[in-house]
């Protein structure tokens, strides 16, 4: 791509210097003497910015046709430029001059633009799991606060589920970090599909999930959920052409039963948790379920 070229198609031919003058100010001689620094500046800007290239060469066309029709071979100058010439230089400058300003402002959008989706990357590398896009610990517990701030007022009731999935690192090690992986995801989208859309799930752990069902109707309305859950989960699943299955141990307790107090809440849900696995895993337990020497 020429200077030339760019400059014929997007603007009309401009006059050409009369014959016999050479003026000692030729702005045409400065470019195509760099032809050399040209190419090498081609390879990286030539295709993204031949508009300006275009442009700038209009401009430097514009000044020599004024300064060669009406300045002598001996002095260039602008001082000496009729009100013609000065009003084409003016108007080349000032062409020139807007398009750069439009390009400047369009970077600059491009660039705040930028600067905002990285703010909220960030901010999302903050309070989600990087792997399934869940929320973390640390928003499932600002978003639980305020579900119990809400329960507390109007009397209504929630649960907190806590989960561990059964023999997934050996499943790991024998498949690889890759089918884990994924194998995670589709366990993640499976959950969040059996949930409502006003309960909130999370992954806290490496192999733990933990999800608050809000406006609950008590345990009998909890036990077919929870049955639902752990059928889901414990379901086969295709990962890269095998056939995977894990199991699911899982903790349940209810506000304000077992406790009113968020932290106490989470500190139950997570012991029913661990009993329900070293009872045998696979299956579900309740808080109030649990031999009074194991609370």
């Amino acid at each position: 791509m020429c200077l030339e070229s760019d400059a014929g198609r997007l603007l009309p031919p401009l006059r050409t210097a009369r014959a016999g003058s050479q003026p000692r100010l030729c702005m045409l001689q400065f470019v195509r003497k760099s032809r050399h620094s040209e190419s090498r500046y081609e390879g990286r800007h030539a295709i993204r910015f031949p508009l300006l290239r275009a442009v700038a060469l209009a401009f430097a066309l514009g000044v020599e046709s004024a300064v060669a029709d009406e300045c002598s071979a001996a002095s260039v100058s602008l001082a000496t430029l009729s009100p013609t010439g000065l009003v084409e230089v003016l108007i080349a400058a000032i062409f020139v001059l807007s398009v750069v300003t439009a390009y400047a402002l369009r970077e600059a959008s491009r660039l705040r633009r930028r600067l905002r989706d990285s703010e909220t990357r960030l901010q999302d590398l903050g309070t989600h799991d990087a792997l399934t896009g869940l929320p973390n610990r640390a928003l499932f517990v600002e978003f639980a606060g305020k579900v119990a701030a809400n329960a507390k007022r109007h009397g209504s009731l929630f649960s907190l589920v806590s989960m561990d999935l059964d023999n997934l690192q050996p499943t790991r090690d024998a498949h690889g970090s890759m089918v884990g992986d994924r194998l995670l995801e589709a366990i993640a989208c499976r959950i969040g599909d059996t949930v409502r859309k006003g309960d909130l799930l999370a992954r806290v752990g490496e192999d733990q999930f933990i999800i608050l069902l809000d406006s609950v109707r008590g345990r009998s309305g909890l036990v077919p959920v929870i049955s639902r859950l752990m059928t889901t989960i414990s379901a086969p699943y295709i990962i890269d052409g095998k056939e995977l299955t894990i199991g699911c141990s899982a903790g349940v307790s209810l506000f304000p039963q077992d406790s009113d107090r968020l932290n106490e809440l989470m500190q139950q849900v997570d012991r029913a948790r661990r009993a329900a696995r070293l009872a045998g895993g696979n299956r579900s337990m309740f808080y109030d379920e649990l031999p009074k020497e194991t609370i």
